[in-house]
């Protein structure tokens, strides 16, 4: 199912950017969110899931998969010859 998957994929990002959207987020408004009412804590945490899933999608799309495609173009193609194997004898 393909939202599930998009969540799998984006799960590593979302994982390193919660905390610091729930921290940031206290700092700029000010507030412990320890101290907030419940109906307000969970609208906290629903604003800041939110904001969390769309840093990682962004960071994923942006950054994530950029890199990964860089990183497989400079690697050999299955069946290639190490390169010591075809420099040997020249």
């Amino acid at each position: 199912w393909a939202p599930l998957a998009w969540v799998g994929r984006v799960s590593y990002g979302a994982y390193l950017f919660h905390a610091l959207v729930v921290w940031g987020g206290a700092q700029l408004l000010d507030v412990s969110v320890r101290s907030l009412p419940l109906g307000q804590r969970l609208v906290y945490f629903g604003v800041a899931w939110a904001i969390t899933v769309l840093l990682a999608g962004l960071s994923h799309r942006f950054v994530e998969r950029p890199v990964v495609r860089r990183w497989r173009a400079g690697q050999p193609h299955r069946g290639a010859r190490p390169l010591h194997a075809a420099t040997r004898g020249a």
